[in-house]
Parts: structure tokens; sequence; C-alpha cells
């Protein structure tokens, strides 16, 4: 036996758990020979060479919360490479920021596996934890799991697609965008038409060439994005210049475009990839 795997009864194309999805929990392992697993009691026991395996449902409070992309708060899909937010309650025994790179796997004694795939940590405090998709993870639907000194605390499922943009914002919606000048942009710093500006994303997906997960994109050579970014300002298309992930950072996607020709004023701005569209954040232009 290989593994346990459940499937929609109305579409058998789609499986909704497997136990290979987080191995470290779920996995079934050495099985008796000829031995079936059994339902009973709404509940999945499988035998293995010393002990039963029982699968059922978490417990209430350790199942359901769901991983949002950081940038924008979106909970229907993540893409691998990209960084995500868990919110609950006793998610870490501490408080802790990742200090060096590459980026650590456990953070206040807190760890996120995506998939069955460790996940390099951003933040860890009881309340929350940033992570960074494992670029190993592929596309379809997966399972995250969070652990507290090596004891599941929570977990829930994700839709993992090739890329998932999310424009990051600062207070008041404004992108996070840097102007020509170094400056960030803002309504008392514009950026001037035809000037180039530098927006920071996550979601972006693959990149190339590769580098690993939790490793600091380098300087050179640098990663560029596997598929076609867009972004429009306002109505008009913007020139692109770069779209790849942003030298020193793990998990950060920079885009850089040529700012249109518009009238001074705050513009809505969105990036998109593959058919996906960003959420919208305003810039500046004069």
């Amino acid at each position: 036996l290989v593994g346990l795997h459940a499937y929609d009864a109305d579409d058998l194309t789609k499986e909704l758990y497997s136990s290979t999805m987080n191995a470290s929990r779920d996995a079934v392992g050495s099985t008796v020979k000829y031995t079936a697993p059994m339902v009973a009691n709404g509940k999945v026991y499988a035998g293995r060479g010393s002990l039963l395996a029982v699968y059922g449902l978490l417990s209430a409070g350790a199942i359901g919360l769901p991983a949002a992309n950081a940038a924008n708060g979106d909970v229907g899909s993540l893409a691998p490479g990209g960084l995500a937010t868990i919110y609950g309650s006793g998610l870490a025994a501490g408080t802790g920021t990742s200090a060096s790179f590459p980026l650590p796997m456990s953070l206040a004694g807190a760890s996120v596996t995506v998939g069955g795939f460790p996940a390099p940590m951003l933040y860890a405090s009881p309340g929350q934890v940033n992570f960074q998709i494992p670029f190993e993870v592929a596309p379809g639907n997966t399972s995250f799991s969070v652990f507290v000194n090596g004891a599941v605390v929570a977990s829930g499922s994700l839709n993992v697609v090739a890329v998932s943009p999310g424009v990051f914002m600062l207070p008041g919606g404004q992108a996070a965008v840097v102007n020509q000048n170094g400056s960030v942009n803002s309504p008392g710093s514009p950026a001037s038409a035809g000037s180039i500006v530098s927006a920071y994303v996550t979601g972006l997906g693959a990149v190339s060439p590769q580098i690993a997960s939790g490793a600091p994109a380098p300087t050179g050579p640098i990663s560029y994005t596997n598929a076609a970014v867009t972004v429009t300002v306002g109505t008009a298309a913007a020139h692109l210049q770069f779209a790849g992930l942003a030298p020193t950072f793990a998990g950060l996607y920079q885009v850089n475009f040529v700012v249109p020709s518009l009238p001074p004023g705050q513009y809505a701005v969105q990036i998109s990839s593959a058919g996906s569209v960003s959420n919208v954040a305003t810039i500046a232009v004069q």
C-alpha cells in the first residue's frame, strides 16, 4: 500500500486528500500483506507492520485555517516560490524573525509543510506565521500543516497554481513602488511619466535560472519569470522592463516598468500573468 487517497465522488479526477501530502504526519508506511484498509465510525483504519493507523478529521480547532497570499490576502490560490501568511492562535512557541539566508525551516519552535515539503520561514508568532511556498510544490490541490515543537497545531488545504500575482501595498492602498530616483511612490512623491519604477509583488511563480527555496535571489545572473508579465496603469498598458526575483530577497518579485504618459493623478495599477490578475493598488503620477 503506497498511500491512502480520497477522491471527489462526483469527479474522480479530483483528489481531495492523500496521505503523501503531509508524509511526516500521515504516511502509511510498511503494511501487513493482503490487509486492506477498513472504513468504520467515520474513520479509516490501516494496519501497519507494528501498529494500527487511524485516519480521520483533525480536531475542530486545528483544521480549516486558510493560507493567504502575503501581499494581498487572497486565499483562493498560491504560487510556488511566493510568500504566504497564516493567522490563528498557538502557531508558535514565541516570536521570531529570520535574520539570515537561506531562510530557516523553523522559527520560535514553529515550522510549516506544504504538500509535504518544508517551507522556508520568514516570521513566526503565536498569532501569525509568514513563509515561502516551496518551489518544489506542484500545482494542484494540496495541504499544509503548522507544527510547534514537532506537534501539529493547525492544518488546511490550498490550491497551488503556476502564478498568482499579489501587489504589496502601503497604507491607504498605495502600491509598494519605488520611483526611478529611489523614493517611495506616494501622492507627495509621484513618479514622472516616462520614468522607470519598480513594483514589489509576490506569486509570479517559476523563474530562470531557478534558485533554491529560501535562498536569496542573486544580483547576477538575475532570475526572470518564466511566465509573461503585463502591467496596466489606469487603462494604459505600461512598457515592461523587467519581471523576476528581487535581488537579495527570498520570495519577493520585482516588476520594473515605464510609467505611461498620463495626466497627473492617482491611478490603479495591476499586474497580470498567465491569465491571473493581481489586486488593485494605486500609483501616483505627475
